[in-house]
């Protein structure tokens, strides 16, 4: 089995958890997810099933947008709603809280949480954070596109947020209390879009598990940064059978397409020959 399908992550679920979800659904044992969620987070999730999962670290670049719910004037030791007060009750002026958002707009540092899977010499810092170890975590550098202000009622800020690969939005919710000099940790928390889907490419888990095939996607719908080209089957073959195609396309990576096969796999053009990236057809099928 072979496809990509997009699940609206239900709350309460780790992405791992509906991995094994469809596991049991599908019977097929070999399935990956771009973009991992928090358990109290919800919204796009794409399982990515058989040879797909070979294109998983391509389908995680790029722009991701979410909306979020921040609370002010308390925090928390994983940022965020799940973890352990640590402050409350810090005033805040909400009347500036717009501007506030509008001033994280661009390129920027952002330190990440100490509760993320983030690996330093070697290990996890969730779990240093939770054997009371607290290495320097380095910044990093992301940047936020845009922020739309959805509401700012009693002591909660709600907004819609795109930005870059490696963005915490749980580092942004505290980076946002202390500009506003109150401590802020993330409330809720919902991913519209990522990985090349939004939320109305998306089934619910229990429509997944009832109709999974019905809502099987093509890999290549993913690949948006990449040009799609499509060459003769003899070409094909040849690409397929890493022949090194001369080529006059301008040096990049394509998503190569032929009649016989449809996609092959994505392709790199170098130095007039095309040479294989990552091969989406199968050796059998090559030939």
């Amino acid at each position: 089995m072979n496809g990509i399908l997009c699940i609206d992550k239900p709350e309460g679920f780790t992405s791992f958890d509906v991995v094994a979800v469809m596991r049991k659904a599908t019977h097929e044992s070999h399935i990956g997810h771009a973009g991992t969620l928090d358990p109290f987070a919800t919204g796009v999730l794409p399982l990515l099933f058989g040879r797909c999962a070979k294109f998983q670290d391509y389908l995680t670049v790029g722009r991701k947008k979410y909306r979020a719910s921040v609370k002010l004037g308390v925090t928390s030791d994983t940022l965020d709603r799940t973890g352990e007060v640590t402050e409350t009750g810090a005033g805040f002026d909400m009347g500036s809280a717009e501007e506030t958002l509008a001033s994280f707009v661009g390129e920027q540092l952002q330190t990440p949480p100490a509760y993320s899977a983030i690996q330093v010499r070697g290990k996890r810092l969730y779990d240093l954070a939770r054997a009371g170890k607290a290495p320097e975590i380095p910044p990093r550098k992301i940047e936020i596109y845009s922020i739309l202000p959805l509401s700012a009622e009693d002591d909660t800020l709600s907004f819609e947020v795109e930005c870059s690969k490696g963005t915490y939005i749980r580092a942004l919710a505290r980076d946002i209390g202390e500009k506003l000099g109150c401590g802020a940790c993330l409330w809720e928390l919902r991913r519209l879009a990522g990985s090349g889907f939004t939320i109305d490419d998306c089934v619910s888990l229990d429509e997944a598990k009832a109709n999974f095939a019905e809502h099987m996607l093509p890999v290549e719908n993913a690949l948006t940064g990449f040009e799609s080209v499509t060459v003769s089957n003899r070409k094909g073959r040849l690409l397929l059978n890493g022949a090194g195609n001369p080529t006059d396309l301008p040096e990049g990576t394509y998503k190569m397409f032929d009649a016989a096969h449809g996609f092959l796999g994505l392709f790199d053009s170098v130095k007039g020959k095309m040479k294989v990236r990552t091969m989406y057809v199968v050796k059998e099928e090559a030939n």
